[in-house]
């Protein structure tokens, strides 16, 4: 398959993964907040 020669603009591609890019972030979020509370729910003795 050959390269192609015409690119698409920033603004362009990023129409195109805004909602990926979307996704990705709020699942971090969500993984690190589902984190955070487990870790606050355990009893640590120093």
């Amino acid at each position: 398959m050959p390269a192609r020669s015409c690119t698409l603009p920033l603004g362009q591609s990023l129409l195109l993964i805004w909602p990926q890019l979307t996704g990705l972030v709020a699942a971090v979020i969500v993984m690190f907040t589902i984190a955070y509370a487990l870790l606050q729910r355990q009893e640590i003795r120093a």
